[in-house]
C-alpha cells in the first residue's frame, strides 16, 4: 500500500466519523493528496519502465526532426558540441551551448554543404590537435579529419585535411584514443572487423596496424558496434549476432581471451573505459562489468569478469566517472531514458535511478558528462539535444 492509498483511506475514516460534513482543512488534504506523486524506491528494478522519473530539460533544448544525431564530442572549455548525424546528407552538427538556457545550432557538414564531406551517415567523432580538427568515421567506407582552427562555429574556416578510405570495411565508432605528441591511436570499430589505426596530426596522416588476427584481418566480415581501448594496449569488443561473448585482444592484436556470458539472445552495443583504466563496461541489453589488474604477469589474467545482468532496453551509450568518492555509469537508452548505477561495489553495481526525459519521443542515444560543470549533455534521435543537471540525476531518493 503507497502513500496515496494510505492517506485516502484516513480521509475516508474521518468522512465517515464527521458526516457528511467536510472541513476546510480536509478539503485541503484531498487537494493535497491529488497533487502528490508516490516517490520511487532507492533500488529501481531495470524491467519495470513504470518507475521511471520524469525529469524537465534543465537548460537549453534543441529538436531538429529531419536528422538522427547518434554520437556527441564536446569542446567544455568553448561550449561546442559536435553531434554525428546517421541520416540524410549530413555528418555532423556544430552546437553553441555557451548560453545554457538558449543553445544554438550553428551550422552541419555534410554533403550538400560549402565545404562538403564525401560522405555523411557519420556514426561518432573525436577531436585532436588541441580541439582545432576532428575525426569523422563515415559509414560509407572512410574517415575524414577536418580542421577548422579556433572558430568552429564558422563554417568557412573548415577544411578538409585528408580522408582513410577503405574498400569494404563500414567505420561505426572510434574508441578512446592514446596520443604521444601528435601521434593518436585507436581503435575503429566496423562492419567488417576491428582497426587498430593511427593518426598524425602534423601530416594529417593515418596508418593502420594489423596482425592478422580474425578480427583484424582485411578480409573479416564480422560486425562490431564498439570496441574498449585500454591505455596499455588492450582491446575488448563484442561482435553482432550470435557470438555474444567478449574478445580481448593484447597490444600486438592477438586474442589472449574469451570472457563467456550468460548471454544468449541479448545484442551488445556499447563499450567504455574508466578513466583509472581499471574497470570495462560492455553493454547494450545486457551489461557486462569487467576489471583490470595491470599487476598480473599473464595477461589472460588481468582481466575479471565481475557483474553481469539483462537490461531491458538496449544502453546504446555509456559513460563512467567519479564524484565524490563514489564510482557511476550513466547509460542512454533506446526508450529515451538515462539510467544511473552506483559502481562503487562493481560485483554488486545499483541502478539509483531512471529518468525519462519528457521531451525525448525518440532514443537517448549518447551522452557527454561533464563533472566540472557538473552537466550532462545528450543527443537523440529525432534531433533532440538536451542539458541536464548532473548532480539532480545522481541524487538518491
Amino acid at each position: 500500500m503507497n502513500k496515496r492509498q494510505l492517506l485516502y483511506l484516513l480521509i475516508l475514516f474521518l468522512y465517515t466519523s464527521c458526516g457528511s460534513k467536510i472541513t476546510a482543512d480536509l478539503q485541503s488534504l484531498i487537494q493535497e493528496v491529488n497533487n502528490s506523486s508516490d516517490t520511487p524506491s532507492d533500488n529501481i528494478d531495470d524491467s519495470d519502465n513504470d518507475d521511471t522519473d520524469k525529469i524537465k530539460i534543465f537548460a537549453g533544448l534543441i529538436e531538429d526532426s529531419s536528422r538522427h544525431f547518434l554520437g556527441i564530442e564536446v569542446d567544455p572549455l568553448k561550449s561546442i558540441a559536435y553531434l554525428s548525424v546517421g541520416n540524410g546528407d549530413d555528418c555532423l552538427c556544430v552546437i553553441d551551448y555557451s548560453t545554457e538556457s538558449q543553445p544554438t545550432l550553428s551550422h552541419c557538414l555534410g554533403k550538400t554543404t560549402i565545404p562538403s564531406t564525401i560522405q555523411s551517415n557519420c556514426r561518432s567523432a573525436k577531436l585532436v590537435d588541441n580541439n582545432e580538427k576532428i575525426l569523422l568515421p563515415m559509414y560509407e567506407k572512410r574517415v575524414e579529419v577536418w580542421s577548422f582552427g579556433t572558430t568552429p562555429k564558422t563554417i568557412s574556416n573548415w577544411t578538409r585535411q585528408n580522408a582513410q578510405t577503405f574498400s569494404t570495411k563500414k567505420p561505426k565508432r572510434l574508441s578512446t584514443y592514446y596520443n604521444t605528441g601528435s601521434l593518436y591511436e585507436y581503435v575503429l570499430s566496423t562492419h567488417g572487423g576491428l582497426l587498430k589505426t593511427t593518426y598524425n596530426s602534423t601530416d594529417d596522416s593515418f596508418s593502420i596496424i594489423n596482425n592478422g588476427t580474425d578480427a583484424f584481418d582485411n578480409s573479416s566480415s564480422k560486425i562490431y558496434q564498439d570496441g574498449a581501448y585500454l591505455e596499455d594496449g588492450f582491446i575488448l569488443a563484442t561482435t553482432a549476432g550470435t557470438n555474444k561473448n567478449v574478445e580481448i585482444y593484447n597490444s600486438s592484436s592477438s586474442l589472449i581471451k574469451t570472457i563467456t556470458l550468460n548471454n544468449t539472445s541479448n545484442y551488445m552495443w556499447s563499450s567504455h573505459v574508466s578513466e583509472d583504466n581499471k574497470t570495462i563496461a560492455i553493454g547494450g541489453n545486457y551489461l557486462a562489468l569487467i576489471s583490470y589488474d595491470a599487476t598480473e604477469i599473464n595477461e589472460s589474467d588481468k582481466f575479471t569478469l565481475r557483474h553481469e545482468q539483462t537490461l531491458s532496453k538496449n544502453m546504446r551509450h555509456m559513460k563512467m566517472f567519479s564524484l565524490n568518492s563514489v564510482d557511476y555509469l550513466m547509460g542512454s537508452f533506446s526508450d529515451g531514458t538515462i539510467r544511473v548505477f552506483n559502481i562503487t561495489n562493481i560485483d554488486s553495481p545499483t541502478l539509483i535511478r531512471n529518468y525519462d526525459i519528457e521531451a525525448f519521443d525518440g532514443e537517448a542515444y549518447d551522452l557527454y558528462v561533464d563533472t566540472t560543470k557538473e552537466r550532462v549533455l545528450v543527443a537523440g534521435t529525432k534531433g533532440k539535444f538536451a542539458i541536464l543537471n548532473l548532480i539532480e540525476l545522481i541524487k538518491t531518493n
